[in-house]
């Protein structure tokens, strides 16, 4: 995976881990040619491993005594905030208290995805950040006094072999796909949270954590009428759009629904340059996206390629896996030959756009039935979240449906919001639409610096605090569209009759429901 790795140990790096570390990359390049390591040591016992591709890439700069290493999706300037951070923390121990104000100060507006890691060796601290909804995936390992924060799982299991397998994170990795609230199935491996801003003394292996994990929920706000909402919207997607251009032409991967499309009205509507690409797979899946995007396509002049795949083969199952280590769900599989194919067909593009989040920021995600009690949530949450049955799982991994209810429950008791179907909201918005989102774009920025606009932190709040009952049968979301382009609003969702401003929206979807009850 590519990106930022670190290793801390204060008895300076040996050698048993600088080859571990090695090995895993000469693995990894007879899988993924494009992708290489940089090794570095700004400190006798700090190791640098910089995972990068032409499309993917770690900055680095010197700032007073501090080097720095800086993960960030967007161009906006880094530096300067950083440096203000840095010179704060000069002359203070780990034990610094004023961690969450710095970063909220600094680092709080800052788009797109991001981390960052500064390493002072004649203070003997190293300190480091992410972004609100800690959209790059960074594990945390912490034993023995070092200290492991590593953007590739794999690298980190590499280096850090001892680790032990949790049955009850198994079980829960099998329900859900991913682990909720946590990111792994190791009792030593967890990964950092949203707005985090940490602070590691290297001699003394003392680490410092500030994190605000609530910063993924801005409370819904009724105030101001819905057309002046709408604008505010339009002005922030507009701005991230605009944000991602600035790297070049970008690759979006247009489908026939609506949030590619979204993204594709505007880029239309500002003039701003991009090219597109729709996968057509073998199991025949995506054959009225091909329909419908094409047919858009045709109709903006738009630069678009159709890439056709065949079926996946075991090599993309072991790729996938190299790659994430079952994290990532080996069901997508086959997205790997998409993104194989795209880099080939598209070798210039230094980003890839897609749509993920824009079916969680829009459309209501409160359930139509009420929960009255944490049994009935639960309930729920299983039927339409599990992938495998929660009592066939617990046989094979021999822990109680009680400890996965209790484990669920005790995570969604931390989410602010007092109603069961909030709570089911809010799962679905920090685990679903969050660690099992965020693990698939990581997946694609192997291939592609990847981005998707909705999740751009200013625009993410404004579409957050919008209100659930403005939102329902995707109200909001036609509106949006519409206003962004009435052309593309006029054209049918994939795989259904419907269009975001027909007339008959509202009554088709709920025969729908009706015929689906």
């Amino acid at each position: 995976m590519p990106g930022l790795n670190v290793f801390v140990n204060p008895a300076n790096i040996n050698a048993s881990l600088l080859n571990a570390v090695r090995r895993d990359g000469e693995a990894q390049r007879r899988l993924f040619p494009h992708v290489s390591d940089t090794l570095e040591q700004p400190d006798p016992r700090v190791l640098i491993c910089l995972r990068t591709h032409s499309s993917y890439q770690v900055r680095a700069c010197k700032l007073g005594d501090w080097t720095c290493y800086v993960e960030n999706q967007t161009r906006q300037e880094f530096v300067p905030p950083l440096e203000t951070l840095l010179r704060k923390l000069d002359g203070q121990a780990p034990e610094f208290l004023g961690l969450r104000a710095v970063w909220d100060e600094l680092l709080g507006g800052m788009p797109g995805a991001s981390f960052f890691l500064a390493v002072n060796s004649q203070a003997g601290l190293l300190a480091f950040a992410n972004d609100a909804l800690a959209r790059l995936p960074v594990y945390l390992r912490q034993s023995n006094a070092s200290l492991a924060l590593c953007r590739d799982i794999g690298q980190l299991q590499s280096a850090c072999p001892e680790n032990t397998l949790n049955p009850l994170y198994l079980a829960l990795n099998q329900v859900f796909g991913y682990v909720p609230g946590r990111g792994t199935v190791y009792d030593e491996i967890d990964t950092l949270s949203g707005g985090t801003f940490g602070v590691y003394g290297i001699s003394s292996g003392k680490l410092v954590l500030s994190s605000d994990p609530g910063l993924r929920f801005p409370e819904v706000d009724a105030a101001g009428s819905q057309a002046s909402r709408l604008k505010d919207l339009v002005r922030a997607f507009d701005a991230a759009n605009r944000e991602f251009s600035q790297s070049g032409t970008p690759l979006l991967a247009l489908s026939g629904g609506f949030d590619s499309r979204a993204i594709l009205a505007s880029f239309v509507r500002q003039d701003l340059p991009l090219q597109a690409v729709t996968y057509h797979d073998a199991q025949n899946a995506a054959s009225d996206d091909v329909r419908v995007a094409s047919q858009i396509a045709r109709d903006l002049r738009l630069n678009h390629r159709i890439l056709a795949l065949p079926r996946e083969g075991l090599e993309h199952y072991r790729k996938l896996f190299a790659l994430k280590r079952g994290i990532n769900y080996l069901g997508v599989a086959f997205f790997l030959q998409f993104l194989e194919a795209a880099r080939s067909a598209f070798p210039q593009a230094q980003i890839l756009l897609t749509g993920d989040g824009g079916d969680k920021v829009f459309p209501c995600l409160l359930p139509d039935q009420k929960l009255r009690d944490s049994r009935e949530f639960l309930d729920h949450l299983y039927a339409q979240n599990a992938i495998f049955p929660v009592e066939a799982t617990v046989e094979l991994h021999a822990v109680e449906v009680a400890a996965i209810d209790a484990y669920l429950l005790d995570l969604v008791g931390t989410y602010p919001g007092g109603t069961w179907p909030e709570k089911y909201k809010q799962f679905i918005l920090a685990e679903r639409g969050g660690r099992w989102l965020y693990e698939g774009e990581d997946r694609n920025r192997n291939f592609f610096n990847h981005a998707t606009p909705f999740y751009a932190y200013v625009f993410y709040r404004l579409a957050l605090q919008i209100p659930d009952a403005w939102k329902r049968n995707n109200r909001f979301y036609r509106q949006f569209l519409a206003e962004l382009s009435p052309e593309l609003s006029r054209s049918r969702i994939a795989d259904s009759v419907l269009r975001p401003t027909g007339l008959s929206y509202d009554a088709l979807l709920l025969l729908r429901k009706m015929l689906r009850k």
